[in-house]
């Protein structure tokens, strides 16, 4: 198997935030090293709750000076 390097740019800040497989607490709270997301019923919420398939789910986020990419 051949390796190839990739070159990674230098960003200011990544966030990666991970969906476990179909898995969810609503009542688990946020701790110092897992922010969660507020799922408390709320109508005027106007997308839905997120919803993961089986296996890995995960939204990077990447900043680099002004610039936000997901």
């Amino acid at each position: 198997m051949t390796r190839n390097n990739i070159p990674l740019l230098e960003v200011d800040e990544v966030n990666i935030t991970i969906i476990m497989d179909n898995t969810i607490d609503v009542f688990m709270p946020s701790s110092e090293i897992a922010h969660r997301i507020d799922l408390k019923l709320d109508l005027s919420r106007k997308c839905p709750p997120p919803i993961a398939e089986h296996g890995f789910s995960a939204l990077i986020q990447v900043k680099c000076g002004e610039k936000k990419e997901q």
